[in-house]
């Protein structure tokens, strides 16, 4: 027997992701979701503020994917844009930014509430998706997820609202810290900007 990575999304329905966690229960085998940005150094210094409880009272978290897949993306492979083995913009292109937001907001989610639209790719799934979470700690999490920007990517921005703080990570793959703001004084916003210049990791 052999531990399992799968890459993201883990599955497209939760009957299936409920089948693969009690499949490697009763195999007795670890079953992990590749969710490699988790590790991105700027999302690190971030996920250490927020278990440090630097933000105070978490009031609402932004997630922003404006980017942009054109008809010869979706071409490439028969399942791109498919509902059944792709999912659409918010499954494929925002995953990752999901889970960021999700841990980085408490977790478990109470309701959630979506507004779809397939715009400008001739595709099954959706080009464009915007969500409204409320967790269950009373915070609110936004997502806006496109492929329809034009003409090409713009930015790939998770940002984090509380009380006592304020975290803005951009770039074009949430690698870069934008803004740094806490009331503690435990660092400056500028020395954390300059402490990433030059960092190959924020390039």
């Amino acid at each position: 027997k052999k531990h399992v990575i799968v890459e993201k999304p883990m599955a497209l329905s939760t009957l299936d992701a409920d089948k693969m966690i009690e499949t490697s229960h009763r195999n007795n085998v670890k079953l992990a979701v590749c969710h490699q940005n988790r590790f991105n150094k700027p999302i690190q210094q971030l996920r250490h503020a927020y278990e440090e409880g630097r933000f105070g009272k978490l009031v609402n978290g932004t997630a922003s994917i404006r980017w942009n897949r054109g008809m010869d993306y979706y071409r490439q492979a028969p399942w791109r844009g498919t509902w059944e083995l792709d999912g659409g913009t918010l499954m494929n292109q925002c995953i990752h930014d999901i889970d960021l937001l999700q841990w980085m907001m408490g977790g478990e989610v109470e309701s959630v509430y979506a507004q779809t639209g397939t715009f400008l790719r001739d595709i099954e799934g959706e080009d464009f998706g915007s969500v409204i979470i409320r967790f269950k700690n009373g915070a609110i999490g936004m997502i806006e997820g496109s492929a329809c920007v034009y003409p090409k990517n713009l930015e790939e921005t998770l940002s984090i609202f509380g009380e006592k703080g304020t975290v803005v990570i951009g770039g074009l793959a949430v690698n870069k810290i934008e803004t740094w703001r806490f009331e503690d004084g435990k660092d400056s916003e500028d020395e954390i900007l300059k402490a990433q210049e030059g960092d190959p990791d924020t390039v």
